[in-house]
């Protein structure tokens, strides 16, 4: 628990998000590959494999020990898919829409292989064809390395790291919404050096592009501070680094915040840099529904404050 938000909280949310995002990604069609399979049959399909027939049918001419490729559903992307859809359906304190929703994504995907609890996923690479997957598959990835096996009760085999989990959300969704209604392209844990000789990297959770320059920097950390009011000068520190390293005015820190947290964002003006950090609160117990349009008011905010990423530092010195 953090200043009274529970690792219970987020799930809901996370689930909602998963739901969008394979809804989008299902919108025109369960996505169909080649995919390699190896039998035995009858008849010949594909290629013979020789070796096989060898060692299993010594010198008989049949049944075929054949490997061909099939286009069908059954691809990497709609397994991990499938197999993300399962955990978060299992999850407690869903409403019965979400599960409902949940069901239906399943039932589309019922051509995918079942993924056995325990193997390795498997590999899948990003390219034009399967665009439209890759919001979903980023997330079914997280929630596949977080949540544990299927059974009655996913939530007890849960070994979480809270703060990775709020900050891959964050970075999901806050990332997808952008990409929704900015210009250019967002990056999440971008990679970039902080001297001129490129010896101390970096890596923001999120920063927005446009023609591949750095616009808007943003981080997520589950835990602002350490008491009370305080700011969290690491973080500062952090993040008045990003922006000098990328040459933005401004940078946002995005923390799990609660009901009780009333202040909403906050800004600290960094002396003599020209660097304002903003400490932007996620209401993480809200509803999933307003967690997510929490989100996307912060992506609002981010896009309308692109213009300012895009102007040089102003350097001023303290009175």
């Amino acid at each position: 628990m953090v200043d009274g938000i529970t690792r219970e909280d987020l799930w809901p949310a996370v689930a909602e998000t998963l739901a969008r995002l394979a809804e989008r990604a299902l919108l025109r069609g369960v996505r169909q590959g080649y995919v390699p399979r190896e039998e035995e049959l009858m008849v010949l399909r594909g290629r013979i494999r020789t070796s096989a027939q060898m060692s299993r049918h010594q010198g008989a001419v049949i049944p075929l020990e054949v490997a061909y490729d099939e286009y069908d559903v059954d691809t990497p992307e709609n397994r991990i898919l499938r197999a993300a859809l399962v955990r978060v359906a299992g999850l407690p304190r869903l409403d019965r829409r979400l599960r409902g929703r949940l069901q239906h994504l399943l039932g589309r995907l019922t051509g995918a292989t079942a993924l056995r609890r325990g193997t390795p996923l498997p590999p899948w690479r990003p390219s034009r064809l399967n665009s439209d997957y890759q919001p979903a598959l980023r997330l079914s990835e997280l929630i596949l390395r977080t949540i544990g096996g299927e059974g009655a009760s996913p939530t007890a085999s849960f070994v979480v790291d809270m703060a990775k989990v709020f900050e891959d959300f964050v970075s999901t969704a806050l990332g997808e919404s952008l990409q929704r209604r900015s210009a250019g392209a967002t990056h999440t844990q971008y990679r970039d050096v902080l001297d001129e000789d490129g010896t101390v990297p970096i890596r923001p959770d999120i920063v927005h592009t446009i023609g591949g320059r750095p616009v808007a920097v943003l981080d997520a950390k589950y835990k602002l501070g350490t008491e009370g009011d305080a700011y969290p000068t690491a973080d500062v520190f952090q993040m008045t680094a990003y922006c000098a390293a990328l040459g933005l005015p401004r940078g946002t820190l995005v923390y799990a915040g609660s009901r009780g947290d009333r202040s909403g964002p906050r800004v600290v003006r960094i002396r003599n840099l020209g660097i304002e950090i903003e400490l932007w609160p996620l209401d993480v117990s809200a509803a999933p529904r307003e967690l997510l349009t929490q989100v996307d008011v912060l992506a609002q905010h981010v896009d309308a404050g692109v213009a300012v990423g895009l102007q040089p530092i102003a350097h001023t010195r303290a009175p």
